[in-house]
């Protein structure tokens, strides 16, 4: 707040205040208890506040007729005509907060738990009912819209008739109440209510995001953020569950342009065909979604879909997108807990066809939800390997460099693996005609064991090249010998599968992968052969070319080897430039040799070898 010696103006970030506010006071974890605390402490201190204390305080102290009011009774203030201080505007706000706190606190409780909030805190023996808890939440709720709203009007009069306050938080005091005045009409199941004042707080969210100028400053980028944020990953899901429900009903539902970009269509009614969250489709089944809170979370994880889809085609910062996958990987843990809650309630129950046909469809729409984590896991390990491979392709000499890229492609592959077979074990499935919740082995239980068949041929070749860079030849060669096994194996199975995604690019990159396999077992049987005949390949050496004449060794430089073939080898000059100039040296001095020399040193030579045979006691009877 800023203060002039004419008049006061009040300017209060009401979205950033409670976005921090929540962030620092348990909200990142659900714990409504601890901000709940937090708001009561806050608001005490702003009570006490030296500028405020005798206009905020519930005291009789501060009462100007002291006399016909008790010493410790609680006396209400009148708010004064015109505000002079920011703290009569947050103790509104920070009311509003914490009895919003309190609601989603009360509602989180189990209900064969004690409410410590005050309903049985009488009666140690009385047990809480849904009932109860479900109205002791709405009161608290209804408490928030009371407060945001009446937050919403002290600062519209404040701006028109005082001026003192400012356009941004008129704006934002507006989309505020807008959101609370939805929260509970949505838990009242007030759909038409809920969606207009969705509607109305979404839109000045978006307002405010594009009444900032364009600006380098980093609060300027912060508050774009914050509102763009605020509309797209709260309000908008909420807005959209709303219009699902009043489709539902029947009743048509105008919703502007501006606010939903992706519909084709202002307008739509019952007879629309059914949105995807309202109804999925997974193996072979038609799945309705009937928990509301799965439903605005996986709105929230549509969008966040195509946000992280948009930031991998373009040119994002990598710690960006890193984010994005983070907080979609997190949108799909929380699915997956929802899931898991309601699919426990079923666990229990007596088997009967209801019961069965139920928890059947409790357990196809953990699956999806699970098949979708685990596809957005295996799209980032693919594209990550197939990064490392180019990498490996490109690099010139191999050596450490290679042999450190073999090992995390090998790993990466390792975890591609484990997803793959996770896949594989999903519940859900196409059942028959008669009972849906027989087990019958259908499409994605084939797509899925193609896909590991084809993971496991990478993981046999990269894994055979390891064993080859630690001298171990036998051991490559049967690996190289299971990854063409599978991988021929891999490509009759995709091939048989109709609607496998990606399939045409898979077949394809394993017909190359042919040639791969194949360049690997001929270095193997090279190294095998070399090896046999007592002739090793070293990688370096120093000694001189007299010294190595009987060596199969070219002098390659450090890191290569001798046996680098291809199916199709280029034409060109073989890599044993040194010896044919040694020949052609060695040719011009051959009239100069001293043949006498040589044939003295030969005969020498036998008789030490004649003697050394000639030893011992029977050393006669070998001559």
């Amino acid at each position: 707040m800023s203060q002039d010696e004419k008049e006061i103006h009040i300017s209060i970030g009401i979205h950033s205040l409670i976005e921090s506010c929540q962030a620092s006071h348990g909200l990142r974890h659900d714990d409504y208890r601890q901000y709940h605390g937090y708001c009561t402490r806050r608001l005490s201190r702003l009570r006490h506040n030296r500028a405020v204390k005798k206009e905020l305080v519930h005291s009789a102290k501060f009462v100007d007729n002291k006399k016909s009011v008790r010493k410790h009774a609680f006396c209400a203030r009148d708010r004064p005509e015109q505000i002079q201080h920011e703290n009569h505007l947050l103790l509104l706000l920070l009311g509003a907060e914490r009895a919003w706190a309190h609601s989603c606190e009360i509602r989180a409780l189990d209900g064969t738990q004690k409410l410590k909030a005050g309903l049985t805190a009488q009666n140690e023996k009385a047990r809480s009912s849904s009932g109860k808890i479900r109205q002791h939440s709405l009161k608290r709720l209804k408490r928030a819209k009371q407060l945001a709203t009446e937050l919403e009007q002290v600062v519209s009069k404040e701006h028109t008739e005082n001026s003192t306050v400012d356009e941004k938080t008129f704006l934002e005091s507006q989309a505020y109440g807008g959101w609370m005045r939805g929260n509970y009409s949505m838990e009242v199941a007030d759909w038409k209510t809920a969606f207009e004042e969705y509607a109305k707080a979404m839109t000045i969210c978006r307002k405010l995001s594009q009444g900032l100028e364009e600006s380098d400053d980093a609060n300027t980028l912060e508050l774009r953020d914050l509102f763009t944020a605020r509309a797209d990953n709260v309000l908008k899901p909420l807005l959209r569950y709303c219009q699902y429900e009043l489709q539902s009903l029947g009743e048509t539902v105008e919703v502007p342009p501006e606010l939903l970009e992706e519909e084709t269509t202002t307008t739509t009614s019952a007879a629309g065909t059914t949105t995807t969250t309202g109804d999925i489709h997974f193996r072979g089944h038609d799945i309705a979604i009937e928990n509301k809170n799965l439903r605005v979370l996986l709105l929230k994880v549509e969008g966040l879909v195509a946000n992280f889809a948009s930031s991998s085609s373009t040119t994002t910062k990598d710690e960006e997108k890193d984010d994005k996958f983070l907080a979609l990987l997190t949108s799909y843990d929380d699915a997956i807990g929802i899931v898991t809650a309601d699919l426990k309630k079923y666990q229990g129950m007596k088997s009967g066809p209801a019961v069965n046909a139920k928890r059947f469809e409790m357990e196809s729409l953990l699956g999806y939800v699970k098949f979708e984590k685990l596809k957005l896991l295996m799209n980032r390990n693919e594209d990550m390997v197939n990064t490392l491979r180019e990498e490996e392709k490109n690099h010139d000499g191999g050596g450490a460099f290679n042999d450190k890229r073999i090992e995390e492609i090998a790993h990466l592959y390792d975890a591609l693996l484990q997803d793959a077979r996770a896949v594989c074990t999903l519940p859900g499935g196409m059942g028959s005609d008669d009972d849906p919740t027989a087990a019958v082995e259908d499409d994605f239980v084939l797509d899925a064991n193609a896909n590991v068949l084809r993971i496991r041929s990478y993981r046999c070749y990269y894994a055979a090249r390891l064993y080859y860079s630690l001298d171990k030849v036998k051991e490559s060669k049967s690996l190289l010998k299971q990854a063409e096994l599978l991988r021929s194996r891999a490509m009759e199975e995709i091939a048989a599968c109709e609607d496998m995604d990606h399939a045409d690019d898979y077949l394809e990159a394993l017909e190359d992968f042919a040639n791969d396999i194949a360049i690997a077992m001929i270095r193997v049987e090279a190294t095998t052969y070399l090896n046999k005949i007592g002739a090793p390949l070293p990688k370096n050496t120093n000694r001189s070319l007299m010294e190595r004449l009987d060596d199969i060794d070219a002098g390659v430089g450090p890191g290569r080897s001798i046996v680098d073939t291809t199916l199709n080898p280029p034409i060109g000059p073989i890599p044993l430039t040194c010896k044919p100039v040694f020949f052609d040296i060695a040719g011009k001095h051959m009239p100069d040799f001293p043949y006498e020399e040589l044939d003295s040193h030969i005969s020498t030579l036998e008789t030490e070898k004649k003697s050394k045979e000639s030893k011992g006691l029977l050393g006669w009877f070998r001559t």
